[in-house]
């Protein structure tokens, strides 16, 4: 590491009347330094560094460094302080602007300034040392994560082969398998040396799940989690559940009015509250809303779930086509069946709208899938 070095003008500038007076003081850009803006008196913070900080070149500052920072007398000290330096042939300047939390006894003074601005004990803080950026913690600069840096993202956990840590380290905490999509806040964040992001994960009740590599996740706009891809055909089975226009809960339409039916769930939110939504569309591509996947089930295909029934039910149309499967494969028409009574062993409440029965006879034989129009 570089020794603490003072930057100091040539004797020669004040020889040629040159004032050097920009600075940013009290954390205000474009802020001179000088009798003209702060009048003949201006006041003071002073502090002392509580840990060894280093700046971005790389120059060490041990704890104790005195610093301060300017205002005018009608405001109150804010913003970062400055390593306070003694003026030698003209003045110095500071190597960095320092974080108020890495200062302790702090000491506020009015101090009178004269004609160039500059106090009466000869001590100046001029930010051209701002070029150096902040000053950080010799320590932290030195942890390969890196500084915390606060998060408060929603993401889903989307690769199970990526395992959460409890520490940087690498001591193991949970399996990427057992956490796979669930949703998680991510508080904070660190971008290590090894170019890697890695996310400190809590679920909605404070717990926290340790860290994890952000490829391991997709990042969600709101608590709801990320989008995940779905295409599922299910059935509302459960009234109970009304859906939603969007995750502030928005309500959209009822259970009664959605039971029964079979839509399309082109994708779905693993939410951090631990419930799954669906977002709902029906045959026609129109948007039902989101729904809590517990109020419904899903199907094979577009005929969505299967549902016990065991009515008995007769055939009264002709020219009923009966289907071995859901791609529309003949099994037999209804001519021969008109009039003769089967059981409706089982429902499907198909995606285009209509009802089919799987009907078997009174020896248990299997006469395939019918429109619930052709049968009373």
């Amino acid at each position: 590491m570089k020794k603490i070095s003072l930057l100091v003008l040539s004797l020669v500038l004040v020889c040629m009347g040159v004032s050097l007076t920009t600075g940013h003081l009290n954390g205000e850009k474009n802020v001179v330094y000088a009798a003209k803006n702060l009048g003949d008196s201006a006041r003071i913070e002073w502090g002392v560094t509580n840990q060894d900080l280093v700046s971005t070149d790389g120059v060490e500052y041990p704890a104790g460094q005195k610093v301060a920072r300017f205002t005018r007398l009608d405001q109150k000290p804010t913003g970062p302080y400055y390593l306070k330096l003694k003026v030698e042939l003209v003045f110095g300047f500071g190597h960095g602007e320092v974080a108020d939390k890495y200062v302790t006894s702090k000491e506020t003074k009015v101090v009178k300034l004269d004609s160039k601005g500059y106090t009466a004990t000869d001590t100046e803080i001029h930010s051209e040392a701002g070029a150096y950026g902040p000053l950080k913690p010799v320590k932290e600069e030195m942890k390969p994560e890196g500084n915390y840096i606060k998060d408060g993202r929603y993401v889903t956990y989307s690769n199970k082969n990526y395992n959460t840590y409890s520490n940087f380290g690498w001591k193991y905490r949970l399996s990427g398998s057992s956490l796979q999509n669930k949703t998680f806040q991510a508080r904070g964040k660190y971008n290590h040396q090894n170019g890697s992001t890695y996310l400190s994960l809590y679920d909605n009740k404070g717990t926290w799940y340790g860290y994890v590599n952000e490829k391991a996740v997709k990042v969600g706009s709101g608590q709801q989690g990320a989008y995940i891809k779905d295409g599922r055909y299910v059935t509302l089975t459960n009234k109970n559940y009304n859906s939603w226009s969007n995750f502030g809960w928005k309500y959209r339409d009822s259970g009664a009015n959605l039971a029964n039916k079979t839509y399309q769930a082109r994708g779905k939110y693993n939410h951090s509250n631990g419930s799954t939504y669906l977002s709902l569309y029906d045959n026609n591509g129109k948007w039902y809303g989101y729904i809590n996947e517990k109020g419904t089930k899903a199907g094979n295909g577009k005929q969505g779930a299967y549902i016990a029934d065991g009515r008995k039910v007769k055939l009264i149309k002709k020219n009923y086509q009966l289907w071995q499967n859901f791609s529309w494969k003949k099994c037999q028409d209804s001519n021969k069946l008109v009039g003769k009574t089967f059981t409706a062993r089982a429902k499907y409440y198909h995606v285009n709208g209509s009802t089919y029965y799987s009907l078997y006879d009174d020896k248990g034989n299997w006469q395939g899938y019918i429109n619930s129009e052709g049968v009373r």
